[in-house]
C-alpha cells in the first residue's frame, strides 16, 4: 500500500467518530481506495462492548477485499442480537496487509450507540445516510459526501461486503 491510498481510507462517519443511530443492526460504511488483491485479500471489522472490552459479535468478522476501490457496506449479521439500547460500542476496521506484523494493518476505530434520546434524526447517522443514499446521485449525496470530505458519488456502487468467517 502506498501512503496516498493509506490516508484515503476512511469510516463515513461523523468526525467525532461518534455514531448514533436507532437501529439494532446498522449499516457501517467504509471508502476503501484500493482493490483487493493476492496480497489484499481481506478486511476485518470488530464491534466491542466499551465497557468490559469483549467481543459484542462473538469474534471479529473477516471480509473478503471487492475487485475495485470504493464504498463497501458492512451489515451487522442476523445471528447477532443487536445493538443495545443506550449502551456504547466500539468498532474497529482494518485491512489486513500482514498477518504476522499486525501493526502494519491500516485501521480506523470509531463509538456507535443505538440511542433512544436522539431527537432530531440528522443526529442519526445510519439513518441520514440512507435517506441521502435512497434519493440517489442527487444533490443530497453529493452534499453528505462533501460534509465528510468523501469525493465519491455513485450510491448505485457501494458493495456488501460478504462475511468469509
Amino acid at each position: 500500500l502506498n501512503n496516498t491510498d493509506v490516508s484515503t481510507f476512511q469510516a463515513l462517519a461523523p468526525e467525532n467518530n461518534t455514531i448514533l443511530t436507532r437501529d439494532t443492526h446498522p449499516p457501517f460504511w467504509f471508502y476503501i481506495p484500493f482493490a483487493g488483491s493476492d496480497e489484499l485479500r481481506y478486511a476485518e471489522f470488530m464491534l466491542i462492548h466499551d465497557e468490559d472490552q469483549s467481543y459484542a459479535l462473538g469474534e471479529p468478522i473477516l471480509f473478503e477485499l471487492p475487485e475495485q476501490p470504493g464504498l463497501v457496506q458492512v451489515q451487522l449479521p442476523e445471528s447477532f442480537s443487536g445493538l443495545e439500547s443506550d449502551r456504547l460500542y466500539r468498532w474497529y476496521f482494518s485491512i489486513q496487509c500482514d498477518a504476522n506484523e499486525l501493526s502494519r494493518n491500516p485501521g480506523l476505530s470509531g463509538e456507535i450507540e443505538r440511542s433512544s434520546q436522539v431527537v432530531d434524526q440528522r443526529d442519526l447517522w445510519p439513518e441520514a445516510m440512507m435517506q441521502a443514499m435512497n434519493n440517489g446521485p442527487s444533490n443530497d449525496w453529493a452534499e453528505f459526501l462533501r460534509n465528510i470530505k468523501v469525493n465519491y458519488q455513485h450510491p448505485e456502487e457501494i458493495v456488501e461486503l460478504e462475511i468469509t468467517r
